[in-house]
């Protein structure tokens, strides 16, 4: 039997366009959907067979608006075209509901061989909840014995959380008994917020999934190998470091959707970050889109002169705006490429007073072919020798050309970068980064400068990948000395 990658999702709590307001300060209901984008962006979904759904999906699912709000968070997780599995919880009030928006049903799911079996619990006054034997021989009538058996359910069984709501069914002991009788493998919930580890119980294991809703935002992915699992718990909120986004764009970009300079910084504070960083193309601000898209703005730079009295000149827009953003903690900068001259694609007058500029090769000019390995280190040596902060994501310009990564180029590239002494970004935006080049730049003492090189709201400070990266090339408490 094949392993059965899960991604598990618990307590969403969702409120978008619900009449309700939550009383909860800690519950993040608004934000709820855009932490699932999060998490879509976050894990390696072509690597995950089904998604579990927790319960407790809305905040109030009595309130008018409720059913839409599901059926945004369905519409989001569809899209992934993975199978959706979920259980109602007690704020979602209708089972029915929930079961006819998400297309599922209580009882046996049958995935890679994998028997799930789904419980819709009985909510009583004050939340007291109960399963009937009745129920359970229902469901439990179809299993066959021969395969692992996953049971989902929304309240905890097992271990007995010690508080006065009554977070347990009230008859978990007889569930229990029940599942280690029919060799249950593992036992999956929600509804307590901050989780509770696997645990085993007469060779059943029970997993209590933390919420997706409050900080630090926590997600679960659960690896089935036939009869033995294994549990990682990931967060969105990175904890126990200080990290910073130095690489955020804004609705000044050609390519961004709906970002706004204040949302941003919002998600920045909600995720805990030191710094955020925006730098937008220096392009973007004085070409129009096909000039910068058809490089352009690289092989006739006088383009940028031209435009200088136009409508098509926007850098003085940029800067008033973001001045008014600009602090300790917020930083106003560029993304700049590099003309076929060998030029910043800055006017002089705009070039200084910056918080921040980051240089990158999206395009080379067009007396170097394609993919060449020549223009490529022409274009980046000639960036660090004007002087910019940080080199962008490294070697992308190689991927977005459909093109093997040169390896052979980097130690040039960390030689150069030392030389120079310029930081290297770490970024994942439409990227992969190899350890084995980060771990050159270390060696020779570059600075690591981490970007999310968001274009939507959703990315700005997703930096978790970032941080696993990191966590494989280097001691956690050493990170503060390689970052920039």
């Amino acid at each position: 039997m094949k392993k059965l990658n899960i991604l598990a999702l618990a307590d969403i709590h969702y409120v978008g366009t619900a009449n309700h307001i939550c009383s909860l300060k800690d519950r993040k209901t608004k934000l709820a959907l855009e932490l699932i984008q999060r998490v879509l962006h976050s894990v390696d979904m072509d690597k995950i067979d089904v998604i579990f759904l927790m319960g407790d999906l809305v905040d109030n699912g009595d309130a008018p608006g409720a059913e839409d709000d599901m059926k945004s968070i369905n519409s989001e997780l569809k899209r992934t075209g993975k199978p959706l599995i979920v259980v109602p919880g007690n704020h979602d009030h209708s089972d029915s509901m929930v079961f006819e928006i998400f297309d599922d049903y209580e009882g046996i799911h049958d995935i890679k061989g994998y028997q799930i079996l789904t419980f819709a619990d009985e909510y009583c006054e004050n939340d007291v909840t109960v399963r009937s034997i009745e129920k359970m021989e229902k469901v439990f009538s179809g299993v066959d014995p021969e395969r692992p058996v996953i049971t989902l359910q929304h309240n905890p069984i097992y271990p007995h959380i010690d508080s006065p709501y009554p977070y347990n069914l009230i008859n978990a002991k007889e569930v229990m008994e029940y599942y280690t009788q029919k060799g249950v493998t593992l036992s999956v919930s929600g509804h307590a917020h901050r989780g509770v580890e696997p645990m085993v119980r007469d060779n059943v294991g029970y997993l209590t999934c933390p919420a997706l809703c409050e900080e630090p935002f926590k997600y679960t992915i659960i690896t089935m190998d036939y009869r033995t699992y294994d549990v990682q718990v990931y967060s969105l909120k990175p904890e126990g470091v200080n990290l910073s986004d130095l690489h955020v764009h804004t609705g000044y970009a050609y390519c961004s959707i709906g970002m706004e300079t204040s949302r941003s910084i919002d998600r920045a504070k909600e995720l805990g970050l030191q710094r955020i960083a925006f730098t937008e193309h220096a392009g973007h601000l004085y070409v129009s889109r096909d000039d910068y898209r058809s490089s352009r703005i690289i092989n006739e730079p006088d383009i940028i002169q031209k435009n200088r009295n136009t409508p098509l000149n926007r850098m003085k827009s940029y800067r008033g705006e973001m001045e008014k953003y600009r602090s300790g903690s917020v930083l106003i900068g560029l993304e700049v490429d590099l003309d076929c001259n060998g030029n910043l694609t800055l006017l002089e007058e705009d070039r200084y007073g910056w918080d921040i500029l980051i240089g990158a090769v999206h395009y080379l000019p067009e007396r170097y072919e394609k993919g060449s390995k020549e223009g490529f280190m022409w274009a980046s040596e000639a960036l660090l020798r004007q002087g910019v902060d940080v080199l962008a994501h490294p070697f992308r310009y190689f991927t977005r050309n459909n093109l093997t990564v040169p390896t052979e180029l980097y130690e040039p590239l960390a030689e150069l970068l030392a030389h120079y002494k310029t930081a290297v970004e770490l970024n994942y935006h439409t990227y992969q980064n190899d350890p084995v080049f980060f771990e050159m730049c270390i060696e020779r003492g570059i600075l690591i400068s981490l970007g999310s090189d968001a274009h939507l709201t959703y990315q700005v400070g997703q930096l978790d990948r970032h941080l696993e990266f990191l966590k494989q090339i280097c001691p956690l408490e050493k990170l503060p000395d390689i970052l920039y």
